[in-house]
């Protein structure tokens, strides 16, 4: 009811979404997995991987989830279970939508990096102060100081930390992160795009 509707002539035409996975995110088994790696890598023992296809302690899964098939068209299961959520909770099939999963070997918080194009030009000043009117949200956006959210941060925190916004002509582009024990992935993409569809696709 608060909210300022600066943008309520601006359209969403493309979400483009990447999504940096902790390993919480499949249970318990996951951060177990990751700490033993750590420890037989520095024990000189073998590595194995049980709860993923492959080791994650130094590494990168660009899938999720870590051992389901991708489908013929490249899309991993995780990545359609967000296009498919989004799709019903949001109800705007004239959306394009593109999403990238990416397990990380961290323990907890899920981080992301979203990007929306809208029809025309926006302007940063605006998208701040229509964001910081969410009061689930906490932007850390020091440009000077380098201060912006990390996974570290949300540990300790119910808030969505955002922040590094930018903004070029017709699109926004954030860097998020959120924990993933409180929040679960598609819930944390959920609210920050819904958030600003209400508020500036009207």
């Amino acid at each position: 009811a608060h909210i300022i509707n600066v943008f309520k002539n601006f359209k969403i035409i493309s979400i483009v979404i990447n999504t940096f996975q902790s390993v919480s995110g499949p249970g318990n088994n996951g951060v177990y997995e990751l700490e033993n790696q750590y420890k037989n890598f520095f024990l000189k023992n073998n590595i194995s991987s049980i709860s993923f296809k492959e080791p994650i302690f130094l590494n990168l899964l660009p899938y999720i989830p870590d051992r389901s098939l991708i489908d013929n068209k490249g899309f991993s299961e995780e990545e359609e279970k967000i296009h498919s959520e989004l799709l019903k909770v949001l109800k705007k099939t004239d959306i394009k939508y593109y999403i990238n999963c990416t397990r990380v070997p961290i323990i907890n918080c899920h981080s992301f990096f979203l990007n929306f194009f809208f029809d025309q030009k926006i302007n940063l000043e605006e998208i701040i102060k229509i964001i910081n009117l969410n009061k689930n949200i906490k932007i850390l956006n020091d440009n000077v100081n380098n201060i912006f959210p990390n996974p570290f941060y949300s540990n300790f925190t119910d808030l969505i930390l955002l922040g590094r916004i930018k903004v070029k002509q017709n699109s926004l582009s954030f860097f998020c992160c959120a924990n993933n024990l409180r929040f679960g992935t598609i819930l944390n993409v959920m609210k920050i795009t819904d958030y600003l569809i209400k508020n500036f696709n009207k």
